[in-house]
């Protein structure tokens, strides 16, 4: 969860600094922008691929999602903030869905893969919102993440950069095959042994609802995106 704030920060921090100070070099420093992307989303999703640990396997999908952001930066200004301001809304609600899910099995057994074994049939509700938070992630439409994903796209269509969009893209495709996995242990793979049972009190209950609404709520409302853009307008 600290990886979402401090990403976050960072973003922020960098975005200040393009259309601020930096703003006379935006245009040279592009290239180097893209190329940072294309990197760091390919870095990400590869290696996340590779995990079998839940935490390492978020971390590394983090790493990906960087690369999104770093791809929107070389829009304009306006584009560039609204897109990123909204992507960060939709992104921590469905990262931090994740997480929280995690924590949950976490406590009764370690955190790979393994332990959502059992998950949709024992927990069809704890299931269903790691479903939408992984499809949210991945950009799946009609989730609020999948207009998130777009509105970064289309900062950097705008300028132009349609193959490296494109790029993003076939990473993106990437990313919703290892989110399949994720779920793919909740759905499929049959536990070894029998699950734990798995408890929520009512905080933990009205903290995943709030999540879940998170994930769904903003892309019904495409007011939200247009007073963002007027507040990042100015």
């Amino acid at each position: 969860m600290l990886a979402i704030s401090s990403k976050a920060t960072g973003a922020v921090f960098l975005a200040l600094l393009l259309y601020g100070p930096l703003a006379p070099l935006h245009a040279t420093l592009k290239p180097v922008l893209l190329l940072l992307a294309a990197i760091t989303m390919t870095v990400g999703n590869l290696g996340a691929l590779q995990q079998k640990n839940l935490r390492r396997f978020m971390a590394y999908s983090s790493i990906s999602q960087a690369g999104y952001i770093l791809l929107a930066l070389t829009g304009e200004r306006h584009l560039a903030l609204t897109a990123l301001v909204f992507y960060f809304l939709v992104y921590a609600a469905a990262n931090y869905t994740v997480f929280f899910i995690i924590s949950i099995v976490g406590q009764k057994q370690d955190e790979n893969f393994s332990a959502l074994r059992g998950l949709g049939a024992n927990h069809p509700v704890l299931a269903a919102t790691l479903m939408l938070a992984a499809f949210s992630l991945a950009g799946m439409p009609p989730l609020a993440g999948f207009l998130g994903k777009f509105l970064l796209f289309a900062a950097a269509a705008q300028q132009g950069y349609y193959l490296m969009v494109a790029f993003a893209a076939l990473n993106s495709t990437i990313s919703l095959y290892y989110y399949l996995l994720l779920l793919k242990e909740a759905y499929i793979v049959a536990p070894e042994s029998q699950p734990p049972v798995l408890s929520l009190d009512l905080v933990q209950k009205v903290s995943l609802a709030v999540l879940t609404l998170g994930m769904i709520l903003p892309a019904c409302l495409p007011r939200m995106v247009e007073a963002i853009s007027v507040v990042c307008g100015r």
